[in-house]
């Protein structure tokens, strides 16, 4: 009697395992619920940083023609009084991409509960990232869907506010994170 050989026994397994399950009785089957689970749209940057209690920031931003040179900072204030902050310099040309990108990322909890932050601004070519205490803590969080323009030229991306009540605009906060741009030209 001859044995059939290691590829035959895969095949002749493969066979019987079909023929076995195609035998078996069915699954019975539930009654379907009234509520179904579908797939939805993949999810978008702005979702998945929700969800992660992320808050990221991305701009098209337009200088003067003859800018040289940009300077990009967040800046902290506590009742209209500059707490400290964070930014980079870059030198720009005709060339330079002109997409900004900033993230403030919560260190260990949410970003009304966390000791420090990691704050990355990215753009004009340049990356620069810092873990600074958290000027938002124990705060209540209010973000308006565009950011502020302020006066002054800057802009109010978020704020924190001491009795959880968000009132808009930003300016009504107790702390106030600011975008602040300012060029060189040439």
């Amino acid at each position: 009697m001859t044995f059939p050989s290691p590829k035959s026994r895969l095949f002749l397994a493969i066979v019987f395992s079909f023929v076995m399950t195609a035998s078996l009785p069915a699954a019975e089957t539930t009654p379907k619920s009234p509520i179904q689970l579908l797939p939805g749209d993949d999810l978008t940057a702005k979702e998945l940083a929700g969800l992660m209690d992320v808050y990221v920031w991305k701009f098209k931003v337009e200088l003067p023609e003859n800018a040289s040179q940009v300077s990009t900072s967040l800046s902290f204030f506590k009742k209209g009084k500059s707490q400290g902050g964070f930014g980079l310099e870059a030198f720009v040309s005709p060339e330079t991409p002109r997409d900004l990108l900033i993230a403030i990322v919560p260190i260990e909890g949410t970003l009304a509960g966390a000791d420090n932050v990691c704050i990355t601004i990215s753009g004009f070519n340049m990356t620069g990232k810092s873990i600074l205490e958290n000027p938002l803590k124990d705060l209540g969080i209010g973000m308006p869907h565009t950011p502020e323009s302020n006066p002054n030229g800057s802009f109010s991306l978020i704020g924190g506010y001491k009795n959880n009540t968000v009132k808009m605009p930003l300016s009504n906060a107790d702390t106030v994170i600011v975008l602040e741009i300012e060029t060189e030209e040439k």
